[in-house]
């Protein structure tokens, strides 16, 4: 997941997360929020934040960028008699 706090708290109308064209808002406490990002892919992921203010602008958005690292599965090999 991601968290992070929000500067002038009171202005914020909502936060939304954007990933593969799909975007969700995202609830926010006070000045922080946090979201559940899904389906994260092995290798480099990237998210945008979008804060929009009550007036209706649109903060610059913000890119964010997971790495997730591929598990790697080792081969089973039993042995016996």
């Amino acid at each position: 997941g991601l968290s992070g706090s929000v500067a002038n708290a009171d202005k914020a109308k909502s936060l939304q997360v954007v990933r593969g064209g799909r975007s969700k808002t995202v609830k926010m406490k006070g000045d922080s929020w946090s979201a559940d990002i899904d389906k994260l892919e092995p290798g480099r992921n990237v998210v945008w934040l979008k804060l929009e203010d009550t007036d209706g602008k649109i903060a610059d958005r913000k890119r964010v960028v997971i790495h997730r690292q591929a598990r790697v599965v080792l081969p089973l090999s039993i042995s016996g008699s």
